[in-house]
């Protein structure tokens, strides 16, 4: 699930005019267990020896690993990946949202 308007190949690529240096490794802590997932520079993601064209996508195989998949019978979670997901801050150091990320783009 992209925010509104955006697509996956326009948000995790490299471009010159960029002014936020795109995030490379993202984390998650979810129910105590830390995950890491890393953004390669044509925009997919790479977690858990798998490729994933979203950070929903990665997200919510985040959640069937350690829930075990949904119930009805989908191999992984709805997820909102853009707030599942979290990168150290360069300027902060702290963990922000990759959603915030996308902001600094503006």
């Amino acid at each position: 699930m992209n925010p509104p308007g955006a697509r996956r190949d326009e948000l995790f690529v490299r471009r010159p005019t960029q002014r936020a240096e795109q995030p490379r490794e993202i984390e998650v802590t979810f129910k105590g267990q830390r995950f890491t997932a890393t953004i390669e520079s044509d925009g997919l993601i790479h977690f858990d020896e798998q490729t994933y064209s979203s950070p929903s996508h990665a997200g919510g195989m985040v959640r069937s690993k350690v829930n075990g998949p949904p119930p009805d019978g989908r191999l992984y979670w709805s997820t909102n990946g853009w707030t599942f997901w979290h990168y150290k801050d360069l300027v902060t150091g702290h963990p922000q949202p990759i959603s915030k990320w996308l902001e600094r783009l503006g």
